[in-house]
């Protein structure tokens, strides 16, 4: 089909990632992994065009996750300065994502994931240790 050989990836509960990962890669191989299923005589249907669209906005919702993870992991250090700013900027790309989302479950899934990072940003800005690196700086 002209495309690269790719495994398919698995997520891993313990990896950040793996979600976005699978899910990138089955967008990526939708073709070959269709065509391999339907000459299979396996009970495994074909995704729906409904299913990849899910996928798709689902991806679109967690790729704000995706970029500070890959930011991150690119350092051999990071700083704990870091981790209010870069949540706060999460926080402000996944609230952008999920307005502009038409997909009712990737919405739902953004809706969700804003919350809890509220949450959890809300903890670590109460925390005195955490918070200060970043006080006296602007919201």
């Amino acid at each position: 089909m002209g495309k690269p050989t790719l495994k398919l990836i698995q997520e891993v509960e313990t990896r950040w990632n793996s979600t976005f990962q699978m899910l990138q890669r089955l967008v990526d191989q939708r073709k070959p992994v269709g065509a391999a299923l339907s000459g299979l005589d396996s009970d495994i249907p074909v995704l729906t065009s409904e299913e990849n669209a899910n996928i798709t906005g689902c991806l679109t919702i967690l790729a704000p996750f995706h970029e500070a993870t890959v930011e991150l992991s690119e350092e051999k250090r990071v700083s704990g300065s870091k981790v209010i700013p870069l949540l706060k900027m999460i926080e402000t790309m996944l609230q952008e994502v999920t307005t502009r989302s038409t997909n009712p479950l990737a919405r739902e899934l953004g809706e969700h994931l804003i919350k809890h990072l509220r949450e959890k940003l809300h903890t670590l800005q109460s925390s005195s240790i955490m918070s200060l690196p970043t006080r006296g700086v602007p919201d």
